[in-house]
């Protein structure tokens, strides 16, 4: 990891103590980072946040009590400082796009590897955005996928009841 200023906060969100153990065993071999707190959902979270601060917060999905969206709706509210990255098994197409909406600044796969987390937190902490490769290809395929759609119903200037019927002809209706 590259040299920092400062010493980047953590508080680490997920329902699996043996994942998060597993993650304050690789940041803590990092000089530059400390893990300030933890959670194992969502609820316990939201109290956390009220009594600490961290630069970044790692957070997984499906939690109990209350999921990654709903605490991200939270943060949005009232922590809209805190720098999301999201881990996670989940790779839908959809649900990223909502993150994103939500404001998160990471999303990470929960099978990369230590340096690409570590990575993916360097450069949330310098302010840029950071997606695990798969994620990228799955919105890079649907974006063509989505430019696809568009040139079609242009070219052939289709009204929406028409794009209505072709769907369900797709969908095999």
């Amino acid at each position: 990891m590259t040299s920092l200023e400062t010493i980047i906060q953590i508080i680490i969100t997920d329902d699996h103590q043996m994942f998060i153990d597993g993650l304050k065993l690789v940041l803590s071999k990092e000089e530059k980072i400390k893990v300030i707190g933890e959670a194992s959902n969502g609820q316990q979270l939201l109290f956390l946040l009220r009594q600490r601060k961290p630069d970044i917060l790692l957070l997984d999905i499906n939690m109990p009590k209350m999921d990654g969206f709903e605490v991200m709706q939270n943060i949005q509210k009232s922590f809209s400082d805190i720098k999301v990255i999201v881990i996670t098994t989940y790779t839908d197409y959809q649900l990223i796009l909502k993150l994103k909406k939500l404001g998160i600044r990471g999303f990470v796969v929960k099978t990369a590897s230590s340096e690409e987390l570590l990575e993916s937190i360097q450069t949330v902490s310098d302010g840029k955005e950071y997606f695990h490769t798969d994620i990228l290809n799955i919105m890079k395929q649907k974006q063509e996928e989505s430019n696809h759609y568009d040139n079609f119903i242009q070219k052939y200037k289709l009204t929406p009841r028409e794009i209505d019927i072709l769907k369900l002809v797709v969908q095999g209706y």
